[in-house]
């Protein structure tokens, strides 16, 4: 007995086929789209709570640390934790005292000891880069080289409600 096809049964299985393959494309597409809305909303969370530690700066004003909160909003706490050279690519480590609450435009300044300076060859102290911790008013803490950008050293408190 031969065996005959319909050619509608053809046209069945050919749209069945066309179909699978839609809904595979559709499901990918919208698995690539919710990873990529996830990275953007990711990147715009660390944005803005990145927000005040990028507006606080640490400058050598020899023979001090100067560290300067631009933001609106105060600095619970701030110190110096080391001087980097980089010419000679050597990190004095340091921990000052801390700063307590420095306010919205305000700056506080820690002079260097004495033992420090002395360690300190004449062209490096042009050339130091401070390091610095500190924690922004929603109380995180954040180290930051210079003018690098700041790194997050703990989480963001999580909200409640």
């Amino acid at each position: 007995m031969e065996n005959v096809s319909n050619p509608s049964e053809w046209w069945l299985i050919g749209t069945n086929f066309a179909v699978a393959g839609g809904t595979l494309l559709v499901a990918t597409v919208a698995a690539l789209v919710a990873i990529r809305d996830g990275r953007h909303r990711d990147a715009e969370r660390r944005d803005r709570e990145s927000a005040q530690a990028r507006l606080v700066t640490c400058i050598l004003a020899y023979p001090d640390v100067k560290i300067t909160n631009h933001s609106g909003l105060p600095l619970l706490d701030a110190q110096t934790i080391g001087l980097f050279e980089p010419e000679a690519r050597t990190f004095h480590a340091v921990e000052s005292e801390r700063s307590g609450t420095i306010n919205a435009h305000d700056h506080w300044p820690w002079p260097i000891p004495p033992e420090i300076r002395s360690k300190l060859d004449v062209p490096a102290r042009e050339s130091l880069v401070p390091s610095i911790r500190f924690m922004d008013a929603s109380g995180v803490e954040w180290e930051r080289q210079g003018d690098l950008p700041p790194r997050q050293r703990t989480a963001a408190p999580k909200k409640r409600g």
